[in-house]
């Protein structure tokens, strides 16, 4: 009497996040239940062969993983994959350069969900567009970081720099000698 003996059927389970903003990596782990032994993957079009990729793709597509076991049973799996870009970062300035006080309007012209000011100064701000009053003599470099609605962050620093000038300092000399006519 023989008994044969026949593994459970051989799948694939994946794990990760598959969307992700531009120039972030994913990380996808590939998880093998049934078939018989050892297994081994294979992703494609990266060709790593391994149960784990991290890869930062540039645009939305699909990974196939493919296991083998050690039968040489094959199990496929299409992994699709979202990659959102990073939004566009654009803000103007009603004035770059002035003394103090030097009241500067700032327009976040970004299509943003949020946004974040910093405004070279220690101080910050989350509003789109308001007016902020330098009141010290200095270079401020200002940034400006936007987040989107799909948790997407892009930032300009040094876009513009504020030039904020002392006030001139007036110097006066007077004299206690008399002025006359004959000697001004």
């Amino acid at each position: 009497v023989f008994t044969i003996t026949q593994p459970s059927k051989l799948l694939i389970n994946v794990a990760g996040n598959t969307v992700v903003c531009a120039g972030q990596a994913m990380l996808l782990t590939a998880s093998a239940v049934g078939g018989s032994g050892v297994y081994n993957y294979l992703w494609q079009p990266s060709g790593i062969n391994s149960a784990s990729i991290s890869v930062a793709p540039v645009a939305s597509g699909n990974y196939l993983v493919t296991v083998v076991d050690s039968n040489g049973c094959v199990v496929e799996t299409l992994v699709p994959f979202t990659v959102n870009p990073l939004p566009m970062v654009n803000y103007s300035l009603s004035d770059s350069e002035g003394c103090a006080p030097l009241c500067v309007s700032f327009v976040n012209n970004s299509s943003s969900l949020n946004c974040f000011w910093n405004l070279g100064d220690g101080t910050t701000s989350s509003l789109d567009n308001f007016v902020k009053c330098y009141n010290h003599a200095g270079n401020y470099t200002i940034s400006l970081t936007i987040t989107d609605v799909n948790g997407c962050s892009n930032s300009i620093t040094n876009g513009s720099k504020i030039n904020v000038h002392p006030l001139p300092v007036a110097a006066f000399v007077s004299s206690t000698s008399s002025t006359t006519i004959l000697t001004p």
